[in-house]
């Protein structure tokens, strides 16, 4: 939606322009743009588009600032093509900043533009646009690069949005050539049509002052006067100016005559589209019609012109004249083009439009784009399909644009809200429901729905909260619904209910972030979850509860990176076994280097089993050496070493003498000797620059790194945190500490050997909630060191034995419930005892529980049926039709057996006798008919008839007077049954035109189904089409009403106010109108329990009094904890026996008194009640007994609704 201040206000839908023209000296001001249609219009298989022309732009040398013009077009106001944006320009894919100037002119604002920003010269290739609109209403673009250099090169799109699709404008009667009722009448009507023939009457070239299309040209004037002599109405002109062009022109586009206008058309007969085009409207103003030349697109990228002619009420009317194969045709034909091409509009099969409209005017200038200083390379302009298909789009045209529809809906839309009337409210959602069906359409008449409703608003908006913030678990549907009223409700109760709505919000956030993390469980989701919980301001028991589902998942992960592990381990053990036996197979030694080189970085017994093995391959391969190739080898492994040494003793380095102590030990013993012994002198000397300090310093790191990695292994327990541990307590010196690294090292070993059982047995138990699984479970964890994990273990098993206690207390309470209910029979008990029961979980005890509520319920429903199924066999007793004799039966049916239901039984036996005599004499009636008039309508009428009616003598003596009909139709020749037969079809279409019923429908269609013409048969389906349409909105108008009167109706009962009984009544017979359907029963169970809450109410022995107290405002009331809240007075209170007097009513529960504490200071009651909980929905009461001498303005007694809230 746009924003507030980018919106336009349009004052009315009648709206003038004025327009100040200036052609050659003419000038024509105060103008009527043209008279707002009134015709409605259907866009079908309509699709939303995007036109879109860019430059490729450059600039070759160092310039102050370049300036490009581009001309574009306008914002289309034809029926065909709703444009949903203005134009908007982008440079390399990014918006073009637009200069907003206050000026003018173009070259005010370009001065203003250029002082602005040249001064900044280290600004360089800066890009602004300026827009500026034409006298005719065409726009222009002015791209400005400040500070340009050699080398510039970028793409400027230009672009608008628009929706498109097929239309019919309704000026022919289907199916033949006749002009349609409503196209008579308005050319019968006088109108005014001068102002439209002055805009539209001079297109000028200004760059040489010639007209394509002239006016008062003897030729087109003479030639116009012959083809259109013999005409009594506009479209008979139109219709007969159209033949002459098509018949006229040939179409040649390397003509000199091509693009030379109407003149050149008529004289030398041929000419492009705009020839075309500009002839027919040429010859259109010379008999005082209206019509415009229109430039843009046919296709994706095809350059296009054609006309539009005006008509009143219709507005602009599309033709297209460039048909070439018309020139040929006979008039049958062309007469059948006309209507194809004057009138109606189609797309192209691949769904893009035929005619995509730029603009308005047939200008030279228009082709041509100036760019002083720069080089500009035009691309093609197209158009591309964005987004679905739209069903359709019902509108009428009383705005020159689509946006313009929009911003006045918005208008409306703020009026109504400041002014709350209904009538202003009615005014905005007429004008919204003309939108196209998108998701703003749905806002602003939501919004609309909202206008006056703040106290209906603030309770639903309360109990949706109550509810999801006492729920476990955060409904995903109540949640979006709370979100969805909030995005479109007023600012001061989206305020009212912003930290409620923040908490449940940020509970959501976290419940979807835990089921997401379920599904993907890695370290960033459980980062986000970990920091998310950390900053979470909401109710501790959910943060617990959150928390330790948290935990959960990091012992899974863990687990899962443990298992990823040992998948790793296992790979690699494969990979180093596979190349042994390589090794051992070709016994090469570079397959034994390698294979050594993967077995030293495993585990130490399969590093050991693998080095073993190719030691062996070693041995064989030395064996088979000469004793110069040993040598050799040698020799280089000695130099390596000399090298390495060498370098220790260059730098002093720590590192360099490790790496050549490894060179060095697997040298001979005197070789090693030596070159270990000049190693030892390289390490005295580094030993000897480090002081004590430093040695001890090193060796605490070594420690604390130990330290930290036992830590490590006790918290994860994963075997590889415990091996890396291990190496590193055994490089530390014999010590107390290593001795206790080691001792926990070992409890560490053990736990990762338990840990796996424990973790199986309490996932069990969670999963099965028995009293078994959780004493293995418990009895496992026990033998677990005291450490996270066990600590883990154990939360998560109390968990479980929570459930398993509530489950079982629950499971007792509710079977109190369910054998109370059983002892009343009655709606309250059975109500209490069923929602205890659906709490349970499901299991066999359930199960048993709600077959004996069903029962109950079945005693408690049958009793609240009988009345109403009474009535409903009297209005069959009364009818005799079987539609109510059916809805009846259906009623009676499901009663319980009793005499009662035996009695309506043989009631219904009457009825149906009845309705079977009246059946038997249609019938009858409708046979004596059909052999009197025998055809296909007569008989298959009669057919109907006699096959609704019971078997027996008299139905068989119909169907074979019957036979003898169909004898007589079948005699009849083809053309006769094929003319018959549509005749019957017509009149069921017909028939469910009028009845608009799901049976008159499907009989209709299963016979237009049957019908052979192509043609004909499609005529009828798209009939049917609307009819089916109609039915289904007929249901949602019937239902919706009801609806609301019973959310009034709770509403009116919860706040303690008058409820008139005959409202109520209404309400069932409407109901009981309806047909029966599952909504129906809907609507039937609601008023059910809306009638059980005030037969509660009446019976209240304070409820002719409270009835007539006066009504406060409602109140949402945060519950604090010491659940007190304040009600402030207009005056002071000062009744010594004030807490007699003002008290709360229970609203849920029978609205009954609770015991309150009150407290007075000044104009403040501090009302305390330990029976607050929050969702539930109370009254307050001041009664009409504080009425002292310091309260005497206090005439009548005092109430208001109480929302409850967390």
């Amino acid at each position: 939606m746009l924003s507030k201040k980018t919106k336009k206000l349009i004052t009315s839908a009648i709206l003038s322009l004025t327009i100040s023209l200036s052609f050659l000296g003419t000038s024509i001001t105060e103008v009527k743009a043209f008279d707002r249609t009134k015709a409605v219009y259907e866009l079908k298989n309509a699709r939303t588009y995007e036109y879109t022309s860019s430059y490729d732009i450059s600039i070759n040398r160092d310039i102050d600032y370049a300036r490009g013009e581009i001309y574009l077009g306008s914002i289309s106001s034809t029926a065909h093509q709703l444009d949903t944006t203005p134009f908007r320009a982008t440079m390399n894919g990014e918006s073009l900043k637009i200069f907003n100037s206050t000026k003018n002119s173009l070259e005010e604002k370009e001065k203003e533009l250029l002082a602005k920003e040249m001064d900044n010269s280290s600004n360089k290739n800066k890009t602004f646009g300026i827009w500026q609109q034409d006298l005719d209403g065409n726009f222009r673009l002015y791209v400005y690069i400040i500070n340009a250099t050699s080398g510039f090169n970028k793409t400027l799109k230009i672009s608008k949005e628009f929706i498109s699709g097929d239309l019919d404008y309704g000026l022919y009667k289907k199916d033949t050539k006749e002009f349609s009722d409503k196209l008579k009448e308005v050319l019968n009507s006088p109108y005014d049509k001068s102002d439209l023939l002055r805009i539209y009457k001079y297109d000028i070239n200004p760059e040489d002052g010639t007209s394509k299309i002239p006016y008062g040209e003897k030729e087109i004037i003479d030639k116009t006067k012959e083809v259109t002599k013999n005409c009594t109405n506009d479209m008979e002109r139109v219709q007969a100016i159209y033949k002459f062009v098509v018949k006229h022109m040939d179409y040649v586009t390397d003509s000199e005559h091509s693009n030379k206008g109407a003149l050149s058309a008529l004289k030398y007969h041929e000419g492009v589209c705009e020839d075309y085009a500009s002839l027919f409207i040429a010859m259109c103003r010379e008999v005082n019609i209206p019509a415009r030349y229109v430039h843009g697109l046919s296709g994706v990228s095809g350059n296009h012109g054609w006309a539009e002619f005006y008509l009143p009420y219709y507005g602009w009317i599309i033709a297209e004249p460039t048909v070439k194969n018309l020139k040929t045709v006979n008039e049958e034909y062309l007469q059948q083009a006309i209507m194809k091409f004057v009138g109606n509009y189609n797309q192209n099969d691949d769904f893009i439009p035929s005619h995509s409209v730029a603009g308005y005017n047939n200008n030279e200038d228009r082709y041509h784009s100036k760019f002083p200083y720069i080089s500009a390379t035009r691309n093609k302009t197209i158009v591309t399909i964005k987004g679905e298909p739209i069903k359709s789009v019902v509108y009428n045209q009383p705005f020159s644009n689509y946006q313009e529809r929009i911003d006045s809906v918005n208008k409306l839309l703020e009026i109504a809200k400041n002014t709350e009337k209904e009538e202003d409210i009615k005014e905005a959602r007429e004008l919204a429901q003309t939108l196209i069906d998108s998701e703003e359409r749905e806002t602003i008449l939501k919004q609309l729905d909202y206008i006056g409703k703040s106290d209906e608003l603030k309770s639903q908006i309360g109990t949706l909260v109550v509810d999801l913030e006492n729920s476990d678990t955060i409904d995903t549907n109540k949640f979006e619904e709370l979100k969805e009223i909030l995005n479109n409700a007023p600012e001061e109760i989206v305020s009212e209910f912003k930290t409620a709505y923040d908490k449940v919000q940020k509970r959501y956030e976290i419940e979807n972030l835990i089921k997401e993390t379920e599904g993907n469980l890695t370290e960033e989701n459980l980062d986000k979850l970990s920091n998310l919980l950390d900053n979470a301001n909401i109710e501790d028991k959910y943060k617990l509860s959150y928390i330790s589902k948290y935990d959960k998942l990091l012992n899974d992960y863990t687990k899962k990176v443990e298992e990823e592990e040992q998948a790793k381990y296992a790979a690699k053990l494969q990979a180093a076994t596979k190349a042994v036996e390589k090794a051992e197979n070709s016994k090469n030694q570079t397959d034994v280097d390698n294979a050594r080189g993967l077995a030293n970085s495993l585990k130490a017994t399969d590093k050991s089993n693998l080095n073993a093995r190719l030691d062996e391959i070693q041995k064989t391969i030395d064996d088979k050496k000469t004793e110069e190739e040993k040598q050799a080898e040698y020799q280089a492994k000695l130099q390596t070493a000399k090298k390495a040494v060498e370098k220790a003793e260059n730098s002093k380095n720590q590192t360099d003498v490790d790496n050549a102590k490894i060179l060095v030990n697997s040298l001979k013993e005197t070789d090693k000797s030596n070159l270990n012994a000049r190693l030892d002198e390289v390490q005295k000397a580094i030993d000897a620059k480090k002081t004590e300090e430093e040695k001890q310093a090193e060796y605490e790191a070594k420690v604390q790194t130990a330290i930290k990695a036992v830590e490590k292994a006790e918290k994860t327990t994963i075997y590889e945190d415990y091996i890396s541990a291990t190496k590193l307590v055994s490089e530390l010196q014999d010590s107390e500490i290593q001795t206790q690294l080691w001792d926990r090292l070992r409890e560490v070993k053990v736990d990762i050997g338990r840990k796996e059982e424990a973790t199986e047995l309490v996932k069990l138990a969670e999963e099965d909630n028995t009293e078994t699984n959780y004493n293995r479970a418990l009895e496992s964890i026990n033998r677990l060191r005291d450490n996270e994990l066990k600590k883990d273990l154990l939360n998560r098993l109390n968990n479980v034995k929570s459930n398993i206690d509530n489950t079982n207390a629950k499971k007792e309470e509710a079977n109190k419930l369910v054998s109370q209910a059983e002892k009343d029979n009655k709606e309250e008990t059975y109500n209490k005892a069923l929602a205890a029961v659906q709490s349970l979980e499901d299991d066999q005890l359930k199960k048993e529980l709600l077959t004996r509520l069903n029962n109950v319920k079945s005693i408690i429903d049958n009793n609240s049926k009988k009345e109403d199924v009474t009535k409903l066999v009297e209005q069959a007793e009364k009818d005799n039709k079987e539609e109510t004799y059916n809805k009846a039966l259906t009623a009676v049916k499901a009663l319980e057996d009793s005499q009662a239901k035996k009695d309506l039984l043989n009631r219904l036996d009457k009825v149906k006798v009845n309705i079977d005599k009246i059946k038997t004499n249609t019938a009858i009636h409708l046979v004596q008919y059909a052999e009197k008039y025998p055809s296909i309508s007569t008989y298959n009428n009669a057919k109907d008839a006699v096959n609704s009616i019971n078997d027996g003598n008299t139905k068989t003596e119909l169907l074979n007077r019957l036979k003898n009909v169909e004898i007589k139709i079948e005699k009849l020749d083809e053309e006769t049954k094929t003319h018959q037969f549509i005749d019957y079809v017509d009149n069921l279409v017909r028939e469910a035109e009028k009845l608009c019923t799901e049976d008159a429908y499907k009989k209709a269609l299963e016979q237009a189904q049957k019908i052979e013409d192509i043609q004909s048969k499609k005529v009828y389906i798209n009939r049917l089409n609307e009819v089916k349409n109609n039915i289904d909105i007929n249901k949602e108008t019937e239902i919706s009403p009801i609806k609301t009167e019973l959310d009034k109706l709770e509403h009116t009962i919860n706040s303690i106010n008058t409820v008139n009984k005959n409202d109520m009544l209404a309400i069932k017979e409407k109901i009981n109108d309806l047909k029966d359907t599952k909504e129906r029963q809907d609507l039937i169970d609601k008023l059910n329990n809306i009638e059980n809450k005030y037969n509660k109410l009446i019976n209240n022995p304070n409820y002719n009094k409270l009835i007539k107290y006066n009504t406060w405002n409602n109140i949402v009331y945060k519950e604090s904890k010491d659940k007190t809240f304040a009600v402030k007075f207009n005056k002071n209170l000062n009744s010594n026996n004030i807490s007699e007097n003002l008290y709360l009513l229970d609203v849920d529960n029978n609205f009954e008194k609770i015991h309150t504490t009150i407290n007075i200071k000044g104009e403040t009651a501090y009302i305390t009640a330990d029976k607050l909980s929050p969702g539930k929905k109370y009254i307050l009461v001041v009664s009409d007994q504080i009425k002292d001498s310091r309260n005497k303005d206090l005439k009548q007694g005092l109430k208001t609704f109480i929302q409850i809230v967390e």
